[in-house]
């Protein structure tokens, strides 16, 4: 980070993998959806990956991520008009 002079590096980061539980998602429908993460902060960095071995890559969009105090925020929408995705599940990893 700038310190007003010089760039200081930081150390000493925690890094934590989450796994959010699986979860339908709907033809062509938008979820926004929270995980209460214990230590996470506004100034955390988060990221959501979609976890597993698709024959072919679905129709899924991880459109927004946030990381809040106790939580980490994110919106999946399935852009298919007509495909239900089952037991979909999302990777959350966070550096604070």
């Amino acid at each position: 980070y700038w310190n007003g002079t010089n760039w200081v590096r930081q150390v000493d980061f925690i890094v934590e993998r989450w796994v959010y539980p699986p979860l339908n998602i709907n033809a062509n429908t938008t979820y926004t959806l929270t995980a209460l993460i214990t230590g996470c902060t506004s100034s955390s960095t988060a990221t959501v990956n979609l976890y597993g071995d698709w024959a072919a890559a679905p129709s899924v969009t991880i459109r927004h991520v946030e990381a809040m105090t106790g939580a980490v925020r994110f919106v999946v929408q399935n852009t298919s008009l007509v495909t239900t995705y089952t037991g979909m599940d999302f990777i959350i990893t966070t550096i604070r």
